[in-house]
């Protein structure tokens, strides 16, 4: 069967959610590798229903987080999983996504014959990766299903990663054209996965306009009054020294230069990504009308023209496609996100929660909220590691965050007990689970942590499992 497995190279497309591809788009990687498994036969077999599992949850019950985001990870090749991550978006955000993994080396051949071989290694192994970004979406729906508010939620698939040669990464970039939730799901092959760290950010798409500025300087809004409540800031102001240069925030041609009683002087430009971009309150104007502008280029200098007479020098900035828009998320950048703070082989292992009870929370930090309340001993499998916390996957397939301080390692043996009838060493604890092996009586077992009236115990030989009542 694991023959069968590795030759036909098996996947899934998603079926307990409304997974909708845009338009005329062609299949993602993820469904072509489901029509492969389809086409073996495997739909149907337990790893092949446990890997189409996964992949519907980490779409329907994806971990919310803010980016930008760091997460190791680890996914252990013989059981199918699938993890997914929701945040928003905004328009004028571009979301970057990389996957980055172990580097594999080979020693043999030349330096240009072993750069070539691990190039090509680096791709078998990145390959069997998949990485897509969906968009959520609101629908009305009048069946039972439907949620309280008479709404429920679909996906809608926007894009998928692709390999970088350069650095040997999976990498996925998407810019937001309207504000909402998305989700990034990450899986691998059926038998295949391992270490695994994924990085996403969302920076906007402009260069800052004003020479050596940056979201400090910006003092007014978009959005906020004017005229005692009559319009609406269509922009935003950056305050600078007079004569600071003002500059072109993408590529594009400039549209029109003048002068009007509000803005002072000005210099519109339409950008190669179809936006246009109005510098306003100018001391004065750099460029002329029709001129081609490279990205930092200057287009002015600051000042108070127009009706900011009795203002600071500043520059009112505004960004336009199908009507104004709020140029914040098009100029935002993201921190580094943080480093794991980890070691890589904390990933994979059970550990135990120690002391009186201990808070399972939604994120990694103790201003999230409390997602559940753990007993001492608890047993918890850790699947990631972001920003020095364990990210943990409980025997009941709860999944939150835990303090390294509130676990410890299963090493040390909690008591050891002596069967008193034939009992089955299991991968999960959950009864009906994968048997490991068979554990006759009166033999004795070391007990490493618990979950749910079920016990991690060593048996003689090494071997670790859950213990479970032996079947005929």
């Amino acid at each position: 069967m694991l023959a069968v497995l590795l030759i036909a190279g098996l996947l899934l497309g998603c079926s307990g959610l409304d997974v909708l591809p845009e338009p005329l788009r062609p299949d993602s990687r993820h469904q072509e590798y489901a029509k492969r498994l389809e086409q073996a036969g495997l739909t149907d077999s337990t790893l092949g229903r446990a890997w189409a599992a996964a992949a519907d949850v980490a779409l329907e019950q994806p971990i919310n987080v803010e980016l930008p985001l760091r997460e190791a990870l680890y996914f252990d090749p013989a059981e199918p999983s699938a993890h997914g991550y929701r945040f928003l978006l905004r328009p004028g955000q571009r979301l970057t996504v990389r996957l980055e993994l172990p580097a594999e080396t080979t020693a043999v051949g030349t330096t240009g014959e072993r750069d070539a071989v691990d190039e090509q290694r680096r791709r078998r192994g990145v390959d069997s990766w998949f990485l897509d970004l969906f968009r959520v979406d609101s629908r009305e729906d009048s069946g039972s299903d439907a949620a309280p508010n008479g709404t429920s939620e679909r996906v809608v698939r926007l894009e998928e990663a692709e390999f970088d040669p350069s650095s040997g990464e999976l990498r996925l970039q998407y810019e937001a054209r309207q504000v909402g939730d998305h989700v990034v799901r990450l899986q691998a092959e059926l038998l295949h996965g391992g270490r695994a760290t994924l990085v996403a950010r969302a920076d906007g798409v402009l260069a800052f306009p004003v020479s050596g500025g940056g979201e400090r300087d910006i003092g007014s809004r978009y959005g906020d009054p004017r005229d005692g409540g009559a319009r609406r800031h269509e922009g935003v102001d950056i305050f600078a020294p007079r004569g600071t240069p003002a500059v072109a925030a993408d590529a594009g041609r400039v549209s029109r230069v003048g002068t009007n009683r509000l803005g002072g002087n000005t210099v519109w430009m339409r950008t190669d990504g179809g936006l246009a971009l109005y510098y306003a309150h100018l001391d004065s104007q750099s460029v002329r009308n029709g001129q081609r502008v490279e990205v930092g280029e200057e287009v002015g200098r600051v000042g108070n023209s127009g009706n900011a007479r009795t203002t600071p020098p500043h520059l009112h900035f505004g960004v336009y496609r199908n009507g104004a828009r709020d140029p914040s998320p098009f100029l935002s950048r993201s921190p580094e996100p943080a480093e794991t703070g980890l070691p890589a082989d904390a990933l994979g292992v059970w550990r135990r929660t120690v002391g009186s009870t201990v808070n399972l929370r939604s994120g990694p930090g103790t201003r999230n909220a409390v997602s559940g309340r753990l007993e001492p001993h608890t047993a918890a499998w850790v699947e990631g590691l972001r920003a020095g916390w364990y990210r943990v996957r409980l025997g009941d397939g709860r999944v939150g965050y835990l303090a390294p301080s509130v676990t410890e390692s299963t090493e040390r043996p909690l008591r050891r007990a002596e069967l008193s009838a034939d009992a089955e060493l299991l991968r999960h604890p959950q009864r009906g689970a994968a048997r490991v092996a068979r554990i006759p009586a009166g033999e004795e077992v070391i007990v490493l942590a618990e979950s749910d009236n079920l016990e991690l115990v060593r048996i003689p030989g090494g071997k670790i499992g859950w213990l479970g009542q032996a079947s005929d």
